[in-house]
Order: C-alpha cells, then structure tokens, then sequence
C-alpha cells in the first residue's frame, strides 16, 4: 500500500531505485541515517523486479542499496583524502592523499591508463566509486581499502558488500553521479591484481599419501 502525501524526494529515491533496476542492478533499502540495511536479508531480498520495488518504497522514503556481486559489477572504493587514514610507508608518496591518487600510481606502476571511462559515483564524504563489469563474471572477496589487494585507499565492494546508490541521501549529503557511463569492463590489469593468490602447495593430495596415523596414540614430541 502506497502512502499519501509523499515528498518530491520520497518520489525521488523511488525513481533512483527503479532507475538502477532498469540497468539490471539489484537493489534494496537502506536507512537514511547511517546507510544501514533497512531489512534483513539484504543479499538475497535486493531485486530488479519494478512491482517490489514500487510496494517498498512506497511505504517509506529509504536510500537505495545496490549488491555489486549480482548485479555484475565490481565497484571500486577509492578513500576521500583525510588525515586519519594514514598510508603506509610504501604508500607514502608525494601527492598521494586519497584513494584516486593511489589509483593513478598504480596504473603508472602497470604502465596503464587510469580508468576514466566508466560510471562514477562522488560520494558525500569525498570519496569516488568507481563501476566496472567483471569480464569473467566472478567477483573477488570484498575488502576495505587498508586490506586491499590493490593498494591503499582503494576498497573492493564485490561479493557480500554493497554500495549506496547515487541520489542516496545521508546527513552529510548526497551520492552524485559524475560520470554517467555505461560501466566499462573491468581493466584486465586490475581483474589479474584481484586475483587471490595461487597455492603452491596440495594438502589433499600430501594427505591421500600421508601415513595413516593408529588412532589413540598421542603425537610424538
């Protein structure tokens, strides 16, 4: 049921979430305050069906989430220059303040082009973020940008993340759109840094030849 009285911003959102639906972006609602899922469940309930959509924004004015991982898309979350995150030391170079920064000398150090032509998300806090399609599909482990494997400042939002939509409201401001591009592919350079890295050992296969071990016998040593 669809409330009265409804603020041109309450329309609003609901128009972003249907707006991201029609790209085939999963999306679900978030809490104004904090960005916090507004329901449980968030991974599996997110949809690009418009009818869902329409009965859940009707019954209330929420920011809109969208999940990376089905929808396609690996998003990059590039740091806002502050001064508590401090880089680490390999990071600490000249001009290098926020995440896009780091992003620029890791193209250099890859002799690549930093990625422009795809769609890009200000965030209120002034951090970018950064939309690709994944060319295989698969979607590598989401890490915050201290723990990426790209580098300093420059998050993963793939699989079990999300990503506040552009038009989302918050009490700092809004997402805005920067770049509205089709996503581009995901440079090959960056899938290949995603990559976890490769074992260089068989466990399974040391323990299918292991000595068997007679049971009730304590470890030597």
């Amino acid at each position: 049921m669809r409330a009265a009285h409804r603020t041109q911003e309450w329309e609003d959102l609901e128009t972003t979430a249907l707006e991201a639906a029609a790209r085939g972006w999963r999306v679900f609602p978030l809490q104004v305050v904090g960005l916090a899922p507004a329901v449980r469940d968030w991974q599996t309930r997110a949809t690009t069906d418009a009818e869902r959509i329409r009965r859940c924004w009707g019954a209330g004015a929420f920011g809109v989430g969208i999940v990376p991982c089905p929808s396609g898309l690996v998003v990059l979350d590039l740091a806002p220059p502050t001064g508590r995150l401090r880089p680490p030391p390999e990071w600490e170079l000249p001009g290098v303040v926020d995440g896009s920064d780091a992003l620029v000398v890791l193209a250099e150090r890859h002799q690549a082009a930093y990625p422009t032509e795809t769609y890009t998300v200000r965030t209120p806090f002034g951090g970018t973020h950064l939309y690709f399609t994944h060319p295989t599909g698969q979607c590598p482990p989401a890490t915050p940008g201290p723990n990426s494997p790209l580098g300093w400042g420059i998050g993963l939002r793939t699989a079990g993340s999300y990503v506040a939509a552009a038009g989302s409201p918050t009490r700092w401001g809004r997402y805005t759109v920067v770049h509205d591009a089709r996503p581009a592919v995901l440079p090959d350079w960056l899938a290949e840094l995603m990559k976890p890295p490769r074992s260089t050992t068989a466990p399974e296969e040391r323990r299918e030849h292991a000595p068997a071990r007679p049971r009730g016998r304590p470890l030597p040593g």
